[in-house]
C-alpha cells in the first residue's frame, strides 16, 4: 500500500504539472501559504491496544496497527531560498468496535496536535515543489470509553514528534493540490478521569499511555500569497 501511496504522490507532483503545461501559469517560488485537507494515518496505540484486548476480552482480538482519520490545517513562511517554516493543527479521530460478553463496546481517540515545523525545500520549480520537514510539539489527547457501565472519558498530554515530506503542484497562480507523507511519533502520557482515575491497565499492568508510533498519507489544497 505504501508503494501505491508513494507512486501516486510521485505521479501527481511531477505528471500534473506537464498535464496543465499547455496553459501558461507564472508562479513564484519561496511565498507564504496557508494548507487545508485530510489524511489517513496508521497507527499502533499499543497501550490502548493491550488493554482493551486484556481487560475487556474482544470476541476478535485488535490488531497492533488501525486506521484513522487526521484533518489538518497549515500555515507557512519561507525563511530563505531552502527553508520553510510552518505552523499546523492537526486532529485525529481513531474509534475502535468491539464485540465482547457485555455486548458491544466503542473506544474512540481524539487528539489535538499542533506542530511547529522546520522544512528544507529539495524542489521548487515554480509549478510544483517538495520539502521534507520535521515537527515538535505538545498534544492533548482523550480516550472515551462506552462499553457496558464503563462510559468515561479519559485525558492525557505529551510531546510528539513528525517527520514529513510534502509536496505541491499547481493548479492555477496561487491554487495548488497538497500531498504529503508523515511518520509520527507521540509520548502523551497516562490517561486519567476527572476523578484521577485510569481506564484499565497496559501490559505490564500499569496505567495505560496515549503514545504511539504512525505512518501516514494526507491530501489537501495549498493557497500561496
Amino acid at each position: 500500500m505504501m508503494r501505491s501511496l508513494r507512486l501516486l504522490f510521485l505521479l501527481t507532483v511531477w505528471v500534473l504539472p506537464c498535464a496543465i503545461a499547455g496553459t501558461p501559469i507564472v508562479v513564484e517560488r519561496m511565498r507564504p501559504g496557508i494548507a487545508a485537507g485530510m489524511g489517513v494515518e496508521y497507527l499502533n496505540p499499543r497501550d490502548v491496544v493491550d488493554m482493551i484486548n486484556g481487560g475487556f476480552r474482544p470476541e476478535e482480538r485488535l490488531p497492533d496497527f488501525h486506521a484513522g482519520v487526521n484533518f489538518f490545517v497549515a500555515g507557512f513562511v519561507p525563511l530563505s531560498s531552502d527553508w520553510l517554516l510552518k505552523i499546523e493543527y492537526a486532529y485525529l479521530l481513531n474509534t475502535y468496535n468491539i464485540a465482547a460478553l457485555l455486548g458491544p463496546g466503542e473506544f474512540t481517540m481524539k487528539v489535538h496536535m499542533p506542530t511547529l515545523y522546520i522544512h528544507y525545500m529539495l524542489v521548487d520549480e515554480g509549478l510544483y515543489n517538495l520539502s521534507a520537514g520535521l515537527g515538535v510539539g505538545y498534544h492533548f489527547g482523550a480516550l472515551s470509553t462506552g462499553y457496558g457501565t464503563l462510559v468515561d472519558t479519559y485525558t492525557a498530554s505529551g510531546p510528539g514528534g513528525v517527520l514529513e515530506l510534502q509536496g505541491n503542484t499547481a493548479m492555477s497562480e496561487d491554487l495548488f493540490v497538497h500531498l504529503g507523507v508523515q511518520a509520527r511519533w507521540e509520548g502523551i502520557g497516562e490517561l486519567r478521569n476527572s476523578a484521577d482515575k485510569a481506564p484499565g491497565v497496559n501490559a505490564q499492568g500499569k496505567p495505560p499511555s496515549l503514545s504511539w508510533f504512525s505512518v501516514g498519507a494526507r491530501i489537501g489544497m495549498s493557497y500561496y500569497f
